[in-house]
């Protein structure tokens, strides 16, 4: 794989001459034949600009404009399957991240007390050495590396890596919905997340999922949103139910707000009445049909919803009428402690309405694929939170003997803080941090041997957000290493073998990028996709180009079956009684939803979709709580829930129920770069430790709260002016949709 100039030429020529061939290329190929990381930077040439091809974030295949052998520009790759040249602020983002005065620049050691941020630079060889002493005798599960998820050879090598010193994985992701999967596994009988054909079809209803927001891949959403919108001939309908006011409300032509918990009942409702008219599939029907789900008429929910019968009703209507229809479920629809039900019941609704595998409605996606030789699976999961309950009791018990990796994720942060995270970090023997940024995490540990940033990596991936069909995205380095980083994957090898034995001798590449390509190996043995070639560096010089490789042949069949609806509702439970009025709903922020978020200026002052804030947290609440609090916008009130409290500025959503908190989730950070550090408050903080117990995932949305008043004022920083939003006489607005919306 280590090209050199002649080899590339070598490639170039063979190229021209039409040895690798790109099926269904949407740009020009003479465009894509020049650009190989192969030219830095030995090839660079002064004054002329480069595009490169990479992964981005959330699945997104991007390019990159480099000059100079400096990057200037994230942009989506007009040729990737899943974004189509399209792409979201944290791609855009990937530039500052990898230019960022406050990385880690060199390894580190500590040079005081833990947590007192003195370190000391050492050489890599020092580095890996010191790494390797403290490993080595943390056999016998005392060793636990910590990590977001993973793939391809990366998660081969530390997978090996942990087997072979018998310790444990824990992955984090502030973004996952373990829920979600485990609702489409049980509905669909897919392992890989669905993709929803929203350009072509009518009628769209989401429960909970902020899919304009941050939940999903927002990117992908909005191109269909956009087609689905003015693509044809017909102008889309979107119907939103959600207890948040959020970005995907704001875009919806009906929003209806509903009470916490009760989303489950919501879709049982609807697809009563579905039945009840002859609406939908009626092959999909349930046995009984409409009689078998009498107990969830509308009339019989309606109180426990907040939502009319008579709006319900309408809501089946629309749907049956106006086919094909959608339906889409997640985020806080499945951050109940009945979660995995309500996620069940909304999802089924698609059976119901004869949409699965159809034009307009739900595309499966293939799983990922499996590579011959590697018993690692392609991409890792994530952790759930009783796994973390349980490895914090476990490392908590061990003590001193524990030694913790950590490598980009900040758990000390992102979790509960009653999950003891700090104080196991702080009492264990040994904490080595491969992260490319400082946080509250890395700020405890010993040994700092930083990684590289996206944007200097190798790597294969598979997006969690597929078209329908197989799609492979290659990570490559776009430029040269800016600082004295190295890949974490890379770190992790040179660490087995500075211990030697069998633990050497558990992964058969020397390095990730040689891992990458045993990983493109099998599609180039396919002969068939968007890139196909004579011999395998040509394939491989191809893919590197493209960005990936995928197939529209290799698709997941789509399980013809009933719908099978629950026939008892299953409440949801709360931690908070009556003396907390309100449920919190804390959200990922739509600009800071990445790991370093708020660590990017550029993210921090990107505002909000729907309140145009940036710079800080904020507590949203309706007119007539906050009147009935007697505060105005720019207050700071106290939030408390059973298990914590803070305080934040109020801001005033006209759109969030009376009984609704909201609060933004990226900032409130104690450590970090100087973006970062002291800017808002975490509200994760609040929250309580109840789970859905089916899968183990943390019930974010399961908290209630209560507010009062501090007498303080601050200034909002937010780009819509102080001037509120009220309907002037003899100015009523517009409705702009057209009469067949």
């Amino acid at each position: 794989m280590a090209a050199s100039r002649r080899d590339f030429l070598k490639l170039a020529g063979a190229s021209s001459a039409g040895a690798v061939v790109f099926a269904g290329c949407t740009i020009p190929a003479r465009e894509m034949k020049v650009e190989s990381p192969t030219r830095i930077p030995e090839d660079l040439v002064t004054g002329r600009d480069n595009w490169y091809a990479t992964a981005g974030t959330r699945g997104n295949g991007v390019i990159v404009r480099v000059m100079e052998g400096r990057a200037l520009k994230v942009e989506g790759n007009p040729d990737h399957p899943v974004n189509q040249g399209k792409s979201s602020v944290w791609d855009q983002a990937l530039v500052q991240l990898l230019y960022h005065p406050d990385r880690y620049q060199r390894p580190l050691r500590l040079n005081g007390p833990r947590g007192s941020g003195n370190y000391a630079p050492l050489s890599w060889s020092d580095a890996i050495a010191q790494a390797a002493e403290a490993v080595r005798g943390a056999t016998g599960g005392r060793l636990v590396v910590m990590t977001p998820p993973l793939s391809g050879p990366t998660l081969v090598a530390v997978e090996a890596f942990v087997r072979a010193l018998g310790g444990s994985l824990l992955t984090l992701d502030l973004n996952d919905d373990a829920v979600y999967r485990a609702a489409v596994q049980r509905v669909f009988g897919a392992e890989a997340l669905p993709d929803y054909d929203l350009a072509r079809a009518n009628t769209v209803l989401s429960i909970g999922a902020d899919w304009l927001g941050a939940w999903g891949n927002p990117v992908r959403s909005g191109i269909g949103y956009g087609q689905f919108r003015q693509g044809k001939a017909t102008r889309g309908y979107l119907i939103h139910i959600d207890s948040r006011f959020s970005a995907t409300a704001a875009n919806a032509d009906e929003y209806v707000p509903c009470r916490p918990g009760s989303e489950g009942l919501v879709a049982l409702a609807i697809a009563q009445a579905l039945m009840a008219g002859n609406f939908g599939d009626p092959a999909a029907y349930p046995s009984g049909g409409a009689q078998a789900l009498a107990a969830f008429a509308a009339d019989q929910v309606a109180a426990q919803t907040g939502i009319p019968a008579e709006r319900i009703r309408a809501i089946a209507q629309r749907l049956g009428q106006n086919r094909p229809a959608v339906v889409i479920g997640g985020g806080s629809a499945g951050a109940h402690t009945n979660g995995l039900f309500n996620l069940t019941q909304i999802l089924n609704l698609n059976h119901l309405l004869g949409t699965v595998g159809r034009p307009g409605g739900v595309r499966l996606n293939p799983a990922p694929p499996a590579i011959p030789n590697f018993t690692a699976p392609f991409r890792s999961g994530t952790s759930s939170f009783t796994s973390w309950q349980g490895e914090m009791i476990r490392l908590r018990q061990l003590g001193s003997a524990a030694v913790i990796l950590v490598f980009n994720v900040n758990p000390v942060f992102s979790l509960p803080p009653a999950l003891g995270v700090r104080e196991v970090m702080l009492n264990a023997g040994r904490v080595i941090s491969f992260s490319t940024l400082p946080d509250e995490t890395s700020e405890l540990a010993d040994l700092i041997l930083p990684s590289h940033s996206p944007l200097e990596e190798w790597g294969v991936e598979v997006p969690d957000h597929g078209p329908g069909y197989q799609v492979v995205t290659f990570k490559q380095p776009v430029v040269n290493r800016v600082f004295d980083t190295r890949q974490f994957g890379d770190t992790i090898l040179d660490v087995m073998r500075a211990i030697g034995g069998e633990v050497v001798r558990a992964v058969p590449f020397p390095t990730i990028r040689d891992g990458a390509r045993l990983f493109v190996q099998p599609f180039f043995d396919r002969r068939a996709g968007s890139v196909t070639a004579e011999t395998f560096d040509l394939f491989l010089n191809g893919v590197q180009q493209r960005g990936g490789w995928w197939s529209t042949a290799i698709t997941q069949a789509a399980a013809t079956r009933p719908a099978s609806f629950a026939t008892s509702p299953e409440p949801a439970r709360f931690a908070g009684d009556d003396s907390y009025p309100f449920f919190l709903q804390p959200f990922m922020s739509p600009t800071l939803g990445s790991p370093e978020g708020a660590q990017l200026p550029w993210l921090q002052q990107t505002p909000d979709p729907v309140t145009t804030m940036a710079w800080g947290t904020w507590v949203e609440i309706n007119r007539r709580v906050a009147d009935r609090l007697g505060v105005r916008e720019g207050d700071v009130v106290v939030v408390e829930s059973p298990t914590g409290r803070i305080e934040a500025p109020v801001y005033i959503n006209y759109g969030t129920p009376d009984w609704t908190v909201a609060i933004p989730i990226g900032n409130g950070h104690t450590a970090g770069g100087r973006w970062q550090k002291g800017v808002g408050v975490n509200p994760i903080g609040l929250l309580a430790d109840l789970t859905e117990p089916q899968t183990g995932a943390l019930a974010w949305a399961a908290t209630r709260v209560r507010l009062t008043k501090t007498g303080r004022r601050v200034p909002l920083t937010k780009l819509e002016g102080y001037v509120p939003a009220v309907q002037l006489k003899g100015a009523e607005a517009l409705k702009i949709t057209n009469k067949d919306s």
